[in-house]
């Protein structure tokens, strides 16, 4: 993946724009709120979600939860996606910050993975 329309959200992790622009606000919010968390994860490439599906199978609901989208298909491809620690502080809070900035939990027993689903009215430019 090319990293021209990423954009730096700390710790040499990216996301696209606007998405790291709504997670640096999310961070800064959740800390104010005297939640602590760490990225684990952000952008990959398309080998990187590859070599996560040899060590971690393909997922599925019901057979495999802890596995890794097909390479192709995950929003960390794209950008979208970041897996998300929350060391401390309310973490039903810190949901609703990030989903007040336009990220949703969207895969089933991954409490760490944020989509990011907002999309400006007239699109991302």
């Amino acid at each position: 993946m090319k990293k021209y329309y990423l954009q730096p959200i700390g710790g040499g992790f990216y996301l696209m724009d606007p998405a790291a622009k709504s997670f640096i606000l999310a961070r800064a919010e959740a800390e104010a709120a005297g939640i602590k968390i760490v990225v684990n994860s952000a952008d990959r490439t398309r080998k990187e979600q590859e070599k996560l599906v040899e060590k971690y199978g393909l997922w599925d609901a019901v057979t495999n939860p802890t596995g890794a989208a097909a390479p192709g298909t995950s929003n960390h491809e794209r950008g979208k996606a970041i897996d998300i620690s929350v060391l401390s502080g309310d973490k039903k809070k810190f949901e609703q910050i990030m989903n007040r900035h336009g990220f949703r939990r969207t895969v089933p027993g991954e409490a760490w993975h944020w989509d990011y689903t907002y999309v400006p009215k007239g699109g991302v430019t």
